[in-house]
């Protein structure tokens, strides 16, 4: 599949092109590759229009990394964030789970 960066760091994935008769579908997901790219979390959700009620599922360790980073800017930038070392329920307003690290999200 061939893909291009943007100046932001995302990767856009062009159309498959395949004449092995299977379907293919475009990549719809953001990836961004990068550095210093944390401070920019906010913005990135904002862009794809995923609400403000969000929670930031990390084990410690990654939390102390990234994840503290990546609060911190959610919260600056407007969103309600909550922390979790593992997603089972998350409460009714949340309209987007972020994990880093070995974080558990359980889709039941």
């Amino acid at each position: 599949m061939r893909y291009h960066a943007e100046p932001d760091g995302r990767l856009v994935f062009e159309e498959p092109a395949c004449s092995c008769g299977c379907a293919h579908h475009p990549v719809d997901k953001d990836i961004y590759v990068g550095e210093n790219l944390l401070d920019h979390v906010p913005e990135f959700i904002a862009r794809r229009g995923l609400g403000t009620h969000c929670v930031l599922v990390a084990d410690d360790t990654t939390y102390r990394v990234a994840g503290e980073r990546v609060h911190r800017a959610l919260a600056a930038a407007g969103f309600q964030p909550g922390t979790q070392p593992e997603l089972y329920a998350a409460p009714a307003e949340t309209t987007l789970a972020l994990t880093a690290g070995k974080a558990c999200v359980c889709c039941q």
